[in-house]
């Protein structure tokens, strides 16, 4: 089953409509832009079901959210609808934004690890059009998967429920089966994982936080902080080399 096919599966849309709320690290960031939010356009790719809307996309001058499934898209307009005349939708591919014009965003969020589910070339590709949209001196801020976390998905947690046990079981066999040894993963700088995701039918992208920083600096983006789970912004090289969260929020400038 294709990325697209997954998105657009009944189940995931209406998985993804459920879904309210902001994690800490993009409230941390939501508090950050708040005074100048109603000056500014935003962009939100991989908009899903709409969950960050309210809190970005409301207060905003101007909101797009882009989504590549069509029917997320389509759970977006009935949502918000009647669509306020700030916010608008449409249905796209974050690797090429040919509709949107240079320098045109203030803010662009990719929130829920979006920016994962695509190779490692076509993340360079959305990096350009991401750097292409945004304004001198905008920011993009977005989520992905720590390659430092690795660990734990290839740990079976025990239950006394022997359904989930035995669903646990069968997921570890599954994630060994069908991916490289852990020590070679653990070894790259990045990696492409089936780990489970939406029964198997996603291939994630995790990467090493050094490694994104990088990528981020070559892909000309500037003053790259990085926030844990937690909200909190990791401060030092040593935390950062220990940070073991399922994934972590990328705070940068063009």
């Amino acid at each position: 089953m294709s990325n697209q096919s997954t998105y657009n599966s009944e189940k995931v849309v209406k998985e993804y409509c459920s879904l309210d709320g902001l994690q800490e690290p993009e409230k941390t960031i939501l508090k950050h832009i708040e005074p100048k939010l109603s000056q500014m356009r935003i962009l939100d790719l991989g908009v899903g079901g709409g969950r960050t809307t309210p809190y970005f996309g409301f207060p905003a001058k101007e909101y797009v959210g882009v989504d590549y499934s069509p029917k997320m898209v389509q759970s977006c307009l009935e949502r918000f609808s009647p669509l306020p005349k700030n916010i608008s939708f449409f249905q796209g591919d974050a690797r090429s934004l040919s509709s949107l014009r240079d320098s045109s965003f203030d803010f662009i969020l990719f929130s829920f690890n979006g920016i994962d589910y695509s190779s490692h070339q076509d993340r360079l590709l959305t990096l350009q059009e991401i750097k292409r949209v945004c304004r001198s001196k905008g920011n993009f801020f977005f989520s992905t998967h720590n390659l430092q976390a690795v660990d734990k998905l290839f740990i079976i947690q025990k239950t006394l429920n022997p359904a989930k046990m035995l669903w646990r079981v069968f997921r570890n066999y599954f994630l060994r089966l069908n991916n490289q040894k852990l020590t070679k993963i653990k070894q790259s700088e990045y990696s492409i994982i089936n780990d489970g995701a939406h029964n198997f039918n996603l291939k994630t992208h995790y990467i090493s936080p050094k490694f994104q920083i990088n990528e981020l600096k070559e892909a000309e983006f500037s003053n790259v902080k990085v926030y844990g789970l937690n909200g909190q912004k990791i401060v030092s090289a040593e935390e950062l080399d220990s940070n073991t969260d399922g994934w972590l929020y990328y705070f940068c400038q063009r």
